[in-house]
Formats: C-alpha cells, structure tokens, sequence
C-alpha cells in the first residue's frame, strides 16, 4: 500500500500548491472579452505589464463585437468585459468608464485634408465607409449624424476595422473608425485626424456581471486596469 499512499500524499501536495498559489495571486487564468480595438492596442500593452509582476498569470482574451462582450459577461465565459457603447443593464455592473474620439481615416492629399474643422456636414459630402451595424462604432456613428440632423447612406460597410482602412486606400471612400484602433495607424499612405463633434465620440467601460464576485486575479487585473487608466493625462 506504501507506493498508492505515497502517490496520494504527492497529489494532495499539490493540490495545496496550487491552492496557495491561486490564494496568492501568482498562478491562474484572467479571462477578459474586449471589443478587437481594444484586444490589439490597449489590452497587450496591459497584459505584458501586469505579467512582469505576476509571471505564472496566462490570459484568455476573446476579441469580439460589443453585443458579444456583453453576452459573454453575462453567460460568465468571460470575468471582464472591455466594452463601447451602452452598457445601463441590470445585470451588468460597470468598474470603470471613459471614452474613445472617432478619427475620420482618408487618403494622403484628399480634399478633406486641409478643411480647417471636420464636421458631419464636411464627412457627409464625400462617400463614407462605415462600421457593420452590429457594432458600437456604427451606433456612435449614426448617433452623431442623427443629431446634426444627417441621414446617411455609406458607399460601403465592413465587420473589420482593417477591411475598411484597406477600402479607404483603395479610394472607396473616407472611414470613420475609433483612435484606439492601431489600423488607424497602419497604412503610412493614409491619413487620420480628430472629428469636430463631441457626438463622435464613444464611452468605453471594463464591466462584470452584476453580484458576481470575480476571482483574485481578474480582482487585481480590474483594479489595475483602472490605476492605468486613471493615470493617463
């Protein structure tokens, strides 16, 4: 019986291990849905930071639309969301939010260029690429020229803020896509510069399901995330 008792006891052993660990903060999985503009510009730059003090910490992040980041928070496939648009739901609780400007994105020596204020009624005069209507972009973008009493119609539209820079290059149109996607900044030949319009504009949120009580990691990713955000000038 030695042998079975000994392997026992090693299984227990570790066990208890990986139980401290957990307790402790330096083993475990934080997993995060965000929205793709957040999944390739702010999260990787957090995730590398977090982890020089938290090595043995591996991160499960599912980059997707904003309907699917809610519903991945309510489901609890994901502990946080990192999310844009409307988030007043009962079931979700918000830890933070703050907001992301609109870029309108054009070719290099485009007319629009120079105009001193870029404005809806200046976007609404040339052919314009927007978001797939499933996504918070669109909302904001629609939002917006609603309220400056614009009703538009776009030469084309893309799920993929990649795809729409590639249409803008191709001289499609012009694209209005949020500063925090690094596609804005992806094509050397492209330009971006800010909107003149508050309404361009998106609040952003890291979210939770309401009344649930996140995991230690995720605990500490939240509130980092939150330092991080807050000591932005």
């Amino acid at each position: 019986m030695l042998p079975s008792l000994e392997r026992m006891l090693r299984d227990l052993d570790t066990v208890l291990t990986d139980t401290k660990d957990f307790a402790a903060e330096r083993r475990g999985v934080v997993r995060i849905a965000a929205l793709p503009s957040f999944a390739a510009s702010v999260l990787p730059d957090a995730i590398k930071t977090f982890r020089a003090s938290h090595p043995g910490v591996s991160f499960e992040l599912k980059d997707v639309i904003a309907s699917r980041v809610i519903a991945a928070v309510r489901a609890e496939d994901v502990d946080l969301g990192f999310t844009g648009g409307e988030t007043s739901f009962p079931d979700i609780e918000t830890i933070f939010t703050a907001r992301d400007e609109m870029m309108v994105v054009y070719p290099n020596g485009h007319p629009i260029g120079p105009v001193a204020k870029v404005t809806a009624q200046v976007m609404a005069a040339y052919p314009l690429i927007l978001m797939d209507q499933g996504t918070s972009v669109r909302a904001v973008t629609d939002a917006a020229f609603n309220k400056a009493g614009l009703l538009v119609t776009p030469a084309s539209e893309a799920t993929y803020m990649m795809t729409a820079v590639g249409m803008v290059k191709a001289d499609i149109g012009i694209a209005i896509l949020p500063a925090s996607a690094r596609e804005v900044r992806a094509e050397p030949a492209l330009r971006s510069r800010r909107i003149d319009d508050k309404n361009f504009s998106r609040p952003v949120a890291l979210i939770k399901k309401s009344g649930r009580t996140l995991p230690p990691l995720s605990q500490s990713f939240a509130k980092f995330l939150m330092a991080r955000q807050l000591r932005k000038p």
